[in-house]
């Protein structure tokens, strides 16, 4: 059984100039920052975060391939992924995966749900929403201090269990 749900959340920024499509994210419509983001699957934890990428250069699934892709190959785990995985079969179980038993599937399915529930969290806060105004190397300080306070806020208030 996988031990960590990933996905990648997508913020806005003002369009770079000159304009270049690697910027371009299709989750917002427009120039944004990449970040993967894993979360525990038994316990309240964010366990893994990775980013900026630009968007529209950096796939959820080129940015898995950076480098958690070699921890989940060191530790022999697998993670619960999204459809933005294909291509990985050794290292995540994805939505619709035809090997994996019924029950699997669905524990999966509420590991992806139980994940979005926490992107839906840090996007509460309205840097992460609004489109960023400073310097884009900036962008992780503040994606990072969300994200403690976001893992805070899970303490007191925990995500369902699965």
């Amino acid at each position: 059984m996988a031990k960590l749900s990933v996905d990648g959340t997508d913020c806005s920024i003002y369009e770079p100039f000159p304009f270049d499509t690697k910027w371009w994210s299709h989750k917002t419509n427009g120039p944004a920052l990449r970040y993967e983001l894993g979360v525990a699957v038994q316990s309240n934890h964010i366990v893994w975060v990775n980013g900026p990428f630009p968007a529209g250069e950096y796939p959820d699934i080129s940015i898995f391939r950076t480098l958690l892709k070699s921890v989940l190959k060191r530790c022999r785990e697998k993670a619960i992924c999204d459809g933005g995985y294909k291509g990985e079969p050794r290292r995540v179980q994805m939505k619709g995966d035809t090997n994996l038993t019924q029950e699997t599937r669905a524990f999966n399915d509420l590991a992806r749900a139980r994940h979005e529930t926490v992107n839906g969290r840090i996007k509460k806060y309205r840097s992460m929403t609004d489109r960023w105004r400073h310097g884009r190397d900036r962008h992780h300080f503040a994606f990072m201090a969300v994200v403690c306070l976001t893992q805070m806020e899970l303490e007191y208030e925990p995500l369902f269990a699965i």
